[in-house]
């Protein structure tokens, strides 16, 4: 199995800012599959051509896989800004609204 935390995103989700500022948020843990996704199918694609056994139906499934996973960090790495800024908004229309409404008053309540 290939250690996905050795990359540059591995590393910043796992140890990094990415881990410090969204390690709560519930689509956390999918960045993690999907990250594992792209590595599992970029190795598949790199052994097949390796071993020169590369077979049309087999390299198609581990680039499909490969792309599947992409496509899922993407959507996590959109989710965990989308967050950001809604943080960001609810933070900044409490200071000038003087509070009011829930999540105004506590950003975290904003679901992904």
């Amino acid at each position: 199995m290939w250690i996905t935390t050795n990359c540059r995103l591995g590393k910043w989700y796992d140890s990094g800012d990415g881990k410090d500022s969204f390690a709560s948020t519930p689509s956390f843990g999918s960045l993690d599959t999907s990250h594992s996704h792209v590595h599992d199918g970029t190795k598949n694609v790199f052994d097949m051509l390796q071993s020169e056994n590369v077979m049309g139906d087999r390299l198609l499934a581990a680039l499909e896989h490969m792309e599947q996973g992409s496509d899922g960090v993407f959507d996590s790495l959109d989710r965990f800004l989308r967050k950001k800024a809604i943080k960001q908004l609810a933070s900044r229309a409490g200071r000038y609204c003087g509070g009011g409404g829930n999540w105004m008053n506590d950003p975290d309540a904003v679901n992904d």
